[in-house]
């Protein structure tokens, strides 16, 4: 527990280094995993939903030690925006091809831009209460 006390504390410490890097590793994982399997009813495997599921808790896990519980909304949003930024990348990235018709549906879309920072923000809260029952 004296770890992830340290790391939580180093995280706040060094905000200003580890809210960027945050945004960029969300911005890239969001880029490459959009649109996620198990939203747009494709075929995966159980171990790439595991991944991608790691890769959110990872994430979650540093946003707890930046982010105070009192502003909530700063989580949402700052996900939301980044998840929004990786899809622009994604439509540019693959901009003329075919795919783009298949994967950038209004469902799709909407639905990651809310499901995901929903999620994310309801696992962020869990993780809190997490740290102030185990007293960190």
């Amino acid at each position: 527990m004296e770890d992830i006390l340290t790391i939580l504390n180093m995280l706040q410490a060094k905000r200003k280094i580890f809210l960027p890097f945050l945004a960029f590793s969300w911005i890239f994982t969001t880029c490459f995993l959009f649109p996620e399997p198990f939203i747009n009813k494709g075929n995966a495997s159980l171990l790439f939903n595991i991944l991608i599921i790691y890769v959110y808790l990872i994430s979650c896990f540093m946003l707890l030690g930046m982010i105070n519980i009192n502003r909530i909304w700063a989580v949402f949003l700052f996900v939301m925006a980044s998840d929004a930024i990786g899809i622009g990348s994604r439509y540019i990235l693959e901009y003329g091809e075919v795919s783009n018709e298949i994967n950038f549906t209004l469902h799709s879309t909407l639905g990651y831009l809310l499901i995901i920072p929903l999620i994310t923000t309801l696992i962020y809260l869990l993780m809190y209460s997490f740290k102030k029952w185990f007293k960190l």
